[in-house]
């Protein structure tokens, strides 16, 4: 059951990524009650099988989310995007200057919700990549 919710979220998650035309990419926004649904296995999952432009668009519609999720003032989500985008950065798309970008979201991160598992994920960007 885990598995196929995992897809069905991947398979939803990664279809609304993929066909937004470029005029409407900033206004899609992941659910706020299905944010947590979005797990670092999930981002591996889209990122072995996005071409190498959508790996890099998946990005930014993290990034995309955390500016929303920021505005509305949902910390504990804006702080979990942070996590996220630290995350993906780091470990699944390392472009140049990722352990600095992603010390930045996960320091972000920590700001808004002090969790051990943010304050883990820390002393490993710091550990470096």
């Amino acid at each position: 059951v885990q598995i196929e919710i995992k897809l069905i979220f991947l398979l939803q998650f990664y279809s609304s990524v993929l066909s937004v035309s470029s005029e409407n990419v900033t206004s899609i926004t992941i659910p706020v009650d299905e944010i947590f649904s979005l797990t670092e296995s999930v981002l591996d999952d889209l990122y072995i099988t996005s071409s190498e432009a959508e790996q890099f668009n998946i990005y930014f519609h993290l990034h995309n989310e955390y500016v929303y999720l920021k505005n509305a003032n949902y910390v504990r989500e804006t702080a979990y995007v942070c996590y996220l985008i630290s995350y993906y950065l780091f470990i699944s798309l390392p472009p140049p200057h990722s352990e600095e970008i992603a010390l930045e979201f996960i320091q972000e991160a920590i700001n808004l919700d002090a969790c051990e598992k943010y304050t883990k994920w820390l002393d490993i960007v710091k550990s470096g990549n």
